[in-house]
């Protein structure tokens, strides 16, 4: 039988609730909590705001750390990380979750030169004092490792024992039930659907997504598309690329073709999955595409909506092979053009892509996902350099009692 411990999770934002909208990493505190808790640990989720077992604030985070076997936070929350690598127990195992590099998407939604170098400290001291840190797939792991091999993590010590775990981002093991009336009153009734789900951040290209649209048009002239929660509802990311994507809707005459609807709760999101015929979802070139694991096409995939998206990232790629969806080259118009009217045109095609998806879900769940981490919290413990760094240090202080000693017994 497992071990069983106690581990206290630090959402970063606010967990599905109601009406209140969720983003990836308040989604994914709240469904690695489940899936822990599925596999008999003791968890504690720990929320700024809203639902949850406990509120968290930065001056009670250690404390309320200190009552756990470990604790688990992720890399971008750079000020509380700053708080438990100062103020929690010195043997108390951290760990970090990576599968969003906090540093590579800071420099993108705030890049103001002057704030970075700060928070670039913040973060560092988490990775300076993390025990265990998750990444999602093989490009992260090269990442995370080049951050701690520049941190002096790895050493001649360590280097066959790097504290890196791959734990990806789940979906639910249940399929979607969704109800298409969502549509009604956005879109005519019967007309061919593709949405855009999701906040249309600064690494997102909607223009292109805007002009393959309109080229899918000339070849199936009924469709319609839906940006669904373009904006974030806290102000998460800032809305430029969004107001570039209205730009060219205006540019393009499209005012009558592309909608905007509201984000959903959590609990509802597969309505519009259900309303939709495609998905579509492009990227930027860049680091931050080279390092992504695009959670929302990984929900498309549960949704078993057809895709067309960016080639290049680790979730996209695996769509294009995976046979869930089309993959496209970036900046491509032409290429998301066919692909979105091959989608939106061709029943068989869609029949084709939703099999492969009901396949690929079902490998992917929640469970799964999080089973290596299950299995480390079964005895969690800190990382080699650290723990023969507490080795070393009690080896001093024994050394510094034992002088004291034999001076008592020479007086």
């Amino acid at each position: 039988m497992s071990a069983v411990s106690r581990v206290v999770i630090f959402a970063p934002d606010v967990v599905p609730d109601g009406d209140v909208p969720a983003s990836g990493p308040g989604i994914r505190a709240a469904e690695v909590a489940a899936a822990l808790r599925a596999a008999s640990h003791e968890v504690i989720l720990a929320v700024p705001a809203g639902r949850g077992d406990v509120r968290w604030t930065p001056s009670t985070a250690a404390a309320l750390a200190g009552s756990a076997d470990a604790v688990i936070l992720g890399q971008g929350h750079a000020e509380l990380g700053r708080r438990l690598s100062r103020d929690a127990p010195h043997d108390l195992p951290i760990v970090v979750d990576c599968y969003a590099p906090g540093i590579i998407e800071h420099a993108l939604l705030a890049p103001d030169a002057r704030a970075f170098p700060a928070f670039r400290r913040r973060a560092a001291e988490l990775l300076e004092r993390g025990d265990l840190f998750l990444v999602a797939n093989e490009r992260q792991r090269l990442f995370t490792l080049g951050e701690l091999a520049a941190l002096g993590r790895i050493d001649p010590g360590t280097i066959d024992h790097p504290p890196l775990l791959e734990v990806g981002y789940g979906v639910p093991s249940v399929p979607p039930a969704g109800d298409p009336s969502v549509a009604a009153g956005v879109v005519p009734d019967g007309a061919p659907i593709a949405i855009w789900f999701g906040g249309v951040y600064p690494w997102f290209d909607a223009v292109t997504a805007i002009k393959g649209f309109a080229l899918a048009l000339e070849r199936c002239p009924a469709a319609h598309l839906v940006i669904v929660g373009g904006r974030h509802p806290r102000e998460h990311a800032p809305a430029r690329e969004l107001e570039r994507a209205r730009a060219e809707i205006a540019r393009l005459s499209l005012e009558e073709r592309v909608h905007e609807a509201p984000w959903l709760p959590y609990d509802r999101r597969a309505d519009w999955y259900a309303a939709a015929d495609c998905a579509i979802c492009l990227q930027h070139d860049g680091v931050e595409r080279e390092l992504a694991h695009r959670t929302r096409l990984l929900d498309l995939i549960w949704g078993r909506l057809p895709i067309v998206c960016s080639q290049g990232d680790a979730v996209g790629d695996l769509v294009g092979r995976s046979g869930a969806g089309v993959t496209c080259p970036i900046g491509d118009e032409v290429a998301v053009g066919a692909a979105l009217a091959e989608l939106l045109s061709n029943s068989a095609a869609r029949a084709s892509c939703r099999a492969s998806a009901d396949e690929l879900a079902d490998s992917l769940t929640w469970d799964k996902v999080v089973a290596p981490l299950a299995t480390w919290l079964d005895a969690p413990r800190l990382a080699r350099d650290r723990e023969l760094e507490r080795a070393s240090w009690a080896r001093a202080a024994a050394a510094v009692a034992r002088a004291a000693r034999e001076r008592r017994v020479r007086r």
